[in-house]
């Protein structure tokens, strides 16, 4: 009995561990009835600072009254029943920091936030006050499953999708599929640039009240030989988290590069998009200059568009190496404006020469009063501090006018044209370009709602 005790409980807590869990899920699923069971694991996320400066009876004991505190909030409700494990424990733990708990059926919207609410209060025991920063993953065990495998891993999956606005998350299967595919893609990304399937496309960025097209944004896409086009969202953050960003960012660069040596007008500047990632690569500055050299492509002729969260990541950092770009003529821009925590302070204190006003500002701007109240005022500040304002993602003609009306110096947006292939772009400069006169460009606005 001692040695099955053992085996079978959390060593420090004396709460069933996952072995235990298992078999008393196992066990009851084919009595349950539909839809099934419901699998939740907590995770504690400040227990190893707890531990730090907390003895660690102290730390202990707190854990098992949450533990109790967590399973008679459950008692005390009619709508969902944990699973009895061992006895009157309902809670096993799975490490020192992690517990997991059962309920019967699926987890509804409202007891994902009831339980988010409580679990994140702040904690006391014997007048010790504790917050324990929890995240929850919960994944659904369907009823008449013969004999699960992995019973929390699909939980476990769900639990890496939490964070600070979404502490309790249930798995996804088709979350969970774009997942996959986002991380088999990066993992193919360096042979796909040397079989030729990425290209750039490019969407014009066009001046007010001119309406000639200054510069244009370089967007990435990749011509999949089995898959299709696949845009970047599919797999451009994967790429970030396992640094294969770099090597797209680089090759981005070169092939704007090239691009940019095609066209008519020798005035005409393309963007592309960096990342913290690439903020944070040693010689990044070094890196782009060789490329623009050994192209004999001018450096003034591109615009480095950073976000404002890339940006933050390593503010003085990125400031330095926007600044050394800036001194070689590469124009910087601000990104998706307006979307994050800091956006005045980053304008303050970056080197910039553009801002980019996100999307969202613009859209129903015909309908929403407030929204040109803030645009105005965005606007203002920009000019204020000597930059050149962009708005993004504009897609009326009744926009552009009161844009246009307001002091907006830039429109990007399909009103004007969607991304275009490498050879629509450079016919699109040849009539729209800034050589082109005052009336042939001002025509931009009707001849692009046809593409």
């Amino acid at each position: 009995a001692q040695l099955r005790h053992a085996v079978s409980h959390h060593p420090r807590y004396g709460m069933p561990n996952q072995s235990l869990l298992e078999e008393a899920v196992r066990t009851c699923l084919p009595d349950v009835p539909p839809p099934g069971l419901a699998v939740w694991i907590l995770r504690m996320n400040r227990f190893g600072f707890l531990e730090s400066i907390l003895p660690r009876d102290a730390l202990t004991d707190l854990v098992k009254v949450y533990a109790d505190e967590l399973a008679r909030w459950f008692a005390a409700r009619n709508d969902y029943v944990l699973l009895a494990i061992d006895g009157q424990h309902r809670v096993a733990a799975l490490d020192d920091g992690t517990l997991c708990f059962v309920t019967v059926g699926a987890p509804s919207a409202e007891l994902r936030m009831e339980l988010s609410l409580f679990v994140t209060r702040r904690f006391e025991h014997k007048g010790l006050f504790v917050a324990w920063d929890p995240h929850i993953g919960v994944a659904v065990i369907p009823a008449g499953m013969d004999q699960p495998s992995g019973i929390t891993e699909e939980a476990r999956v769900a639990l890496q999708w939490c964070d600070a606005h979404r502490r309790v998350t249930q798995f996804d299967a088709d979350r969970m599929k774009r997942d996959q595919l986002a991380y088999s893609l990066t993992l193919d990304l360096e042979g796909a640039i040397d079989r030729g399937e990425l290209v750039l496309q490019y969407q014009p960025k066009v001046e007010l009240p001119s309406r000639r097209t200054v510069s244009l944004e370089a967007l990435v896409r990749w011509r999949h030989p089995e898959r299709g086009m696949i845009p970047p969202g599919a797999f451009i953050a994967e790429a970030e988290a396992t640094g294969a960003i770099n090597l797209l960012t680089m090759w981005a660069v070169r092939e704007a590069a090239r691009f940019l040596l095609t066209l008519s007008d020798g005035s005409v500047r393309v963007s592309v998009n960096i990342t913290a990632f690439d903020l944070a690569t040693p010689k990044f500055v070094q890196s782009v200059l060789q490329v623009l050299a050994q192209e004999n492509c001018p450096p003034d002729r591109l615009i480095l568009e950073v976000t404002e969260t890339a940006a933050l990541s390593d503010r003085e950092r990125a400031s330095e190496i926007l600044a050394e770009f800036r001194s070689h003529g590469i124009q910087i821009a601000l990104d998706d404006f307006g979307t994050g925590y800091s956006s005045l302070a980053i304008l303050q204190e970056m080197p910039l020469d553009e801002m980019k006003v996100d999307r969202s500002f613009v859209t129903d701007l015909a309908e929403v009063e407030r929204k040109k109240a803030v645009l105005e005022a965005m606007i203002e500040v920009g000019h204020r501090l000597g930059l050149t304002v962009t708005i993004e993602g504009v897609e009326h003609e009744e926009s552009v006018e009161w844009l246009a009306r307001n002091g907006c110096d830039v429109v990007q947006g399909f009103v004007f044209s969607r991304p275009l292939d490498a050879q629509v772009a450079r016919d699109w400069i040849a009539k729209h370009g800034p050589e082109q006169s005052p009336a042939t460009a001002h025509t931009v606005g009707t001849t692009a709602l046809s593409l």
